[in-house]
């Protein structure tokens, strides 16, 4: 009998089904925001980039949970986080209308993607307006200012257009967040 794998989503149906959860999340009365990270030169292979950028847009994640709810791992607390999803992408080729330039940081790779988040917890500010007044809080390491922008209108296209980067790369490099409460770190206090 032969072994039963299960087929791998493509880019395209990944990227169309997170559409249609932000857009929903939307109809329920959930913000949206289109958020792009951008990096300080990262030495390493793709992959290794990848990884880090995987990792520092985890940590402002992590910043701005501890921000809009008391206890981020807490069950009672959890329908309050934001959510995100993120991926990584690459500039695509324009019609040049300057002069050439020195070439992109890190090849032009960057994260992109989608925070939703509501207003019901501690942080009643719009997050686009929160990142401008504390991009100090945020930008850490490799990073380099995080634009936020609110998604007024239409949030499957804006979505789909975040995401795009799942075309060109793996969709197990898309970062959901928050993740499950059971694969958060337990956290651990200092002393004995």
């Amino acid at each position: 009998m032969p072994i039963l794998r299960p087929r791998k989503c493509t880019g395209t149906a990944v990227i169309q089904a997170c559409s249609t959860w932000v857009a929903d999340l939307m109809a329920q009365g959930w913000d949206a925001y289109l958020a792009t990270f951008t990096f300080d030169e990262i030495p390493g292979s793709m992959h290794a980039r990848v990884a880090q950028m995987h990792r520092d847009v985890t940590a402002v994640y992590s910043r701005l949970a501890t921000r809009m709810v008391r206890k981020p791992r807490s069950a009672k607390w959890a329908p309050l986080l934001p959510r995100g999803l993120f991926a990584p992408d690459l500039p695509v080729p324009k019609r040049r209308t300057t002069p050439v330039q020195e070439p992109p940081t890190n090849d032009g790779l960057h994260f992109q993607g989608v925070f939703v988040a509501n207003r019901w917890g501690r942080l009643v500010d719009p997050l686009d307006f929160h990142f401008k007044q504390k991009q100090a809080t945020y930008v850490t390491g490799k990073l380099r200012p995080i634009d936020v922008r609110r998604i007024d209108g239409n949030p499957e296209y804006v979505t789909e257009y975040a995401l795009k980067g799942l075309k060109r790369f793996d969709t197990d490099h898309l970062l959901v967040l928050p993740r499950c409460l059971g694969e958060l770190p337990v956290k651990i206090r200092g002393g004995s």
